[in-house]
């Protein structure tokens, strides 16, 4: 079965009915050719969420053709009102993982106009009854069941085309729990507090014995570069950063960039300066290890805006290199987000 033939079979799914669409794409992709992705040497790795890492994708890729590698956190239950919705019914009726940073990676981080028929099909949002329900979510965990989760991802990537390889930190179901001031919470919890309370002070993911998946381990043991963010910090990239083991394999990496966030979202990290930002982050990347961090230059006529308070171009163990990265434009959660033409002319240097 060729790959057009595949996506005309498979539009004609009614995929407003989940478990009907999930067991016939099933049956459909019993007869579809396994994909197998060369081993990428000595890769870029990015680490981040789902909406910062793909603007970070596309920008790598107006330098350079060479096949890179974005890291996903899988620690998310989707929910609206206290209901599971989206890719958050998935994980609640078939005890899978979170599919929604793993599919935001896998279809954003290509560029626009590289985007085909495969792109828009995977995105494709299902309105009736669960407005948060998308395609791919269908799709990538049919493809789970039938090959497993990393040919299941594998798959669907090479389907689209793209020139880059997506990998869950986790590998399995687990859950993202957050201590503040002595109380527990978790995921919905911390981030439907009240806007500017008091942020995290510790992290855990459950089960406590949640563990780097092997192949997230190897890729970070043999990369050349990593770079850290941007994204919500307790909602998507710190997830890694709690997971048993990512440290140690981050520890090993020659090069770490951390790109900062335009914005200090006022549930994740109220009122950061820039100061702030960076000690936030100097407790959770490797101890001791030098960090090049991008930070954008010049005005931002936004509301929280992440102001630059540091004075020269060290903090700490953080070598800063300044320039206009910022676009107009807004993420679905109304965060400002970084103009990949512009993150492209920062990043260029550091990757040459």
């Amino acid at each position: 079965m060729n790959d057009d033939t595949l996506l005309a079979r498979l539009e004609q799914l009614d995929f407003n009915d989940v478990q009907t669409a999930l067991n016939s794409a099933r049956r459909i992709l019993e007869e579809a050719p396994r994909r197998f992705p060369r081993k990428i040497e000595r890769p870029l790795v990015l680490v981040g969420g789902g909406s910062g890492i793909p603007t970070v994708a596309r920008a790598v890729q107006m330098i350079t053709d060479e096949p890179f590698v974005m890291l996903a956190n899988t620690g998310e239950l989707q929910t609206k009102d206290g209901r599971p919705m989206g890719a958050g019914y998935l994980r609640k009726e078939l005890g899978t993982l979170d599919w929604i940073d793993i599919v935001k990676q896998s279809i954003h981080g290509t560029p626009l106009a590289a985007r085909g028929p495969w792109h828009r099909f995977l995105d494709a949002k299902l309105t009736k009854d669960d407005p948060y329900m998308r395609t791919a979510y269908v799709l990538f965990e049919a493809a789970r069941l039938e090959w497993g989760l990393q040919d299941a991802i594998d798959f669907w990537n090479g389907v689209m085309g793209n020139r880059y390889r997506v990998l869950p930190s986790v590998g399995s179901p687990c859950d993202l729990f957050f201590q503040v001031g002595g109380q527990r919470m978790d995921f919905n919890e911390y981030a439907y507090r009240p806007p500017g309370s008091q942020i995290a002070d510790d992290m855990f993911i459950e089960p406590m014995m949640t563990r780097l998946d092997e192949l997230a381990a190897v890729t970070l043991r043999d990369a050349r570069m990593a770079i850290v963010g941007p994204g919500d910090v307790h909602f998507s990239v710190l997830f890694h950063f709690a997971v048993s083991g990512f440290r140690k394999a981050l520890a090993e990496v020659p090069n770490l960039v951390l790109i900062t966030n335009l914005t200090a979202r006022p549930i994740d990290i109220p009122g950061f300066k820039l100061s702030d930002f960076l000690s936030l982050y100097d407790r959770w990347l490797p101890s001791g290890k030098p960090v090049t961090v991008l930070v954008h230059r010049g005005p931002l006529t936004v509301e929280d805006p992440l102001t630059d308070d540091v004075d020269g171009d060290a903090y700490g163990r953080f070598t800063l290199r300044r320039a206009p990265m910022a676009s107009q434009n807004m993420s679905n959660n109304g965060q400002l987000i970084h103009d990949e033409s512009l993150l492209a002319a920062a990043l260029a240097p550091l990757l040459a």
